[in-house]
């Protein structure tokens, strides 16, 4: 699976202010949590997800989707 982000746009905060913008409107719809799901290859977006306060709550392991074999991984973030 290959990265789709563009190289010029990383880093900038986007992802975070996005982010921040979808917690807080599931908060005022009164959301008790978030989930997302992602892989094991996408080291960056995990690392960001710890950042934020997911949590992983689910790991399948040897997942073969999109040609590849890796780890896919359910998280959350309690509201």
């Amino acid at each position: 699976m290959q990265n789709s982000g563009i190289k010029k746009f990383r880093r900038r905060g986007i992802s975070k202010e996005l982010m921040r913008t979808v917690i807080h409107h599931a908060r005022n719809q009164a959301y008790q949590s978030l989930r997302l799901e992602t892989y094991s290859c996408l080291t960056n977006a995990r690392e960001f997800y710890k950042r934020i306060g997911f949590q992983l709550k689910v790991s399948n392991k040897d997942v073969k989707k999109y040609g590849q074999v890796f780890d896919q991984e359910f998280w959350e973030l309690k509201l």
